[in-house]
């Protein structure tokens, strides 16, 4: 539903009766700028003088419904414990020009909103933090690396895998335990790990010194081979 303002003299009464989340009511002369409002049927959302209802109730009724997500809200307010609470406006578009406060970043509705991760508050696996929101990974544990991709895996430690983006290793590891989903057999670089895979992968040892029972070199495909040492070559699909 949208309507234009006639006059101001209705923004004047929201100012009044509008609580708990408080705006900023940027209405300039000529009936531009981003404003919001709280009329009789509920709250507006205003811009260059056109005006879109976003809630029957405005923010900070107590007999109105509660709030669960930030898109709950007006523009410039956030979610928080049920009720919409004032964080003010930003251009997502700019971030630099329009900071939020620290904790917040700038969402899709031009508003601050606290931010979902941090470095003390991790995303899932097989998602990353990017500008205080959990977004799909792109890099990935599973999946072949196509046969066109001409870059090697990086080496990683004991625990973890080389990551792969569209098919190529994008040069990043990660550990085994955030992976959203389990690595090719192939993929796995340590013995510890391919032993932690056994259900579905096979330890590939490499005979050293080996000879026949004549006492010769033993070659590829031969039996009966007694070898001095078995060094661990990689890790298999059983």
């Amino acid at each position: 539903m949208k309507k234009l303002l006639s006059s101001l003299g209705l923004l004047v009464l929201a100012a009044v009766t509008l609580t708990g989340c408080e705006l900023y009511f940027g209405k300039s002369d000529d009936g531009g700028g981003q404003y919001n409002y709280c009329g009789a049927d509920g709250y507006y959302s205003c811009n260059n003088g056109s005006c879109e209802l976003v809630s029957t109730t405005c923010p900070g009724d107590p007999n109105g419904p509660t709030c669960e997500t930030n898109a709950d809200c007006a523009a410039g307010c956030f979610c928080q414990n049920g009720q919409c609470e004032e964080a003010g406006f930003c251009d997502p578009a700019n971030p630099d020009a329009t900071k939020c406060p620290d904790g917040f970043h700038c969402d899709d509705r031009s508003s601050c909103v606290p931010d979902e991760c941090s470095d003390a508050t991790p995303c899932p696996a097989g998602e990353v933090c990017n500008a205080g929101t959990c977004q799909p990974d792109p890099a990935t544990c599973a999946g072949e690396v196509a046969a066109t991709c001409n870059l090697v895996p990086p080496k990683c430690d004991v625990g973890s895998v080389a990551t792969i983006v569209d098919g190529c290793y994008d040069g990043g590891c990660r550990a085994i335990t955030s992976c959203d989903a389990p690595a090719v057999c192939g993929h796995l670089q340590h013995q510890e790990d391919c032993a932690g895979r056994n259900e579905d992968c096979k330890q590939v040892f490499i005979g050293i010194n080996c000879t026949k029972p004549d006492g010769s070199a033993c070659n590829m495909g031969d039996t009966g081979c007694t070898c001095q040492s078995f060094k661990y070559d990689r890790c298999d699909v059983k």
